[in-house]
């Protein structure tokens, strides 16, 4: 599947917003990749935690995300 449409969207909606290292802090993370986390809590109803766990047990996840 092409992405890229879904990561112009994403960045239309949040920007693309270049982080200011003056201000300190942790860069954001990638917007497609919480895009498709978000999508595969959906998709198997797991929590925030649920999907933490997931992502580290299954290979499956991590080569989707």
């Amino acid at each position: 599947m092409n992405w890229t449409r879904f990561r112009l969207a994403l960045n239309r909606i949040f920007g693309n917003k270049k982080k200011n290292p003056a201000k300190g802090g942790r860069p954001p993370y990638d917007y497609l990749m919480m895009f498709k986390i978000l999508l595969l809590a959906r998709l198997y109803n797991l929590s925030d935690e649920a999907m933490e766990y997931q992502l580290y047990d299954r290979l499956s996840f991590r080569r989707f995300v």
